[in-house]
């Protein structure tokens, strides 16, 4: 999630006709490295964080239809099977706006990089199960990056930032074990009300991965 100066500003915008300010695609972390990311959060005294550990997918604003989204999700979710994945622990994102990491690509068929995406330290590309959400996304959303920009999957490990919690992030990074594998089998859906920090979100579907 690098800084870029030609993103909506998410925080900016209202709820939407459907009570929602922005959505995520998103699959939720297992154990232990869920409660691992929530002692990070009490680390550094993030306490009102509107969204639960998880590894993001996409992410977009103002569609006119929620069914038609979560009927183009269904149809992804139906291609791609389970998969399991880890976190690049050499791909750490930190800056102003918060932290996160980028996730290990390999040859599973959601976390593989899609043709064409360069795979290396740093990278900032698409894997191919998330490429195929962004394109079934495009036509159906507005989105909060331009569109033809490859989306960082990761996971945030704390959004927005606030200047108290900034110089406590990096230390605090190597006091929280995130190793291990990962497996999910469902990507989700949500949908959140006000801010990142202090609002809420709902999960408004789930989509069993069943390729």
């Amino acid at each position: 999630m690098p800084e870029e100066t030609d993103r909506v500003d998410a925080n900016s915008l209202p709820n939407d006709k459907f009570g929602f300010r922005i959505y995520g695609v998103m699959a939720h972390l297992p154990e232990p490295q869920a409660s691992q990311t929530r002692e990070f959060h009490r680390l550094i005294g993030a306490d009102d964080l509107a969204t639960k550990p998880h590894c993001s997918i996409d992410n977009f604003w103002g569609p006119d239809d929620l069914d038609a989204v979560k009927a183009a999700l269904t149809d992804v979710a139906k291609i791609h099977r389970p998969f399991e994945t880890s976190i690049d622990f050499d791909d750490l994102n930190l800056g102003a706006w918060g932290c996160a990491y980028g996730l290990k690509h390999n040859d599973d068929h959601f976390c593989r990089l899609a043709p064409g995406v360069r795979g290396a330290l740093g990278r900032r590309g698409s894997s191919a199960g998330q490429a195929a959400v962004r394109e079934a996304m495009v036509p159906l959303t507005k989105r909060l990056r331009p569109a033809d920009r490859p989306y960082w999957p990761h996971t945030t490990m704390v959004l927005d930032a606030k200047p108290h919690e900034r110089p406590l992030m990096e230390a605090n990074l190597q006091k929280v074990d995130m190793t291990g594998t990962m497996r999910f089998e469902s990507i989700e859906m949500i949908g959140r009300v006000g801010p990142s920090r202090g609002g809420e979100y709902q999960i408004l579907s789930s989509f069993p991965l069943l390729g």
